[in-house]
């Protein structure tokens, strides 16, 4: 099971703080930043850098084939 989450106002002051600290595009910033206030360790996306963590937050492309571990 997947826990369903929203974006918040506060996600948007930290999306634009990743946007200029960490070159994120803004809708992959806001998606980064739901994740993190929600406490979220892996986020699933083809869209961002595979295996890179980000203040605990992990980006998993879902169609790389050796990533395959982290879905059910």
């Amino acid at each position: 099971n997947f826990d369903v989450g929203s974006a918040a106002g506060e996600d948007l002051a930290e999306a634009l703080n990743a946007v200029k600290a960490h070159k994120l595009a803004f809708w992959d910033a806001m998606l980064w930043a739901t994740c993190l206030r929600a406490g979220s360790t892996t986020l699933f996306t083809e869209d961002m850098q595979d295996g890179r963590t980000l203040r605990g937050v992990r980006f998993v492309n879902p169609f790389v084939a050796k990533n395959a571990r982290y879905l059910p």
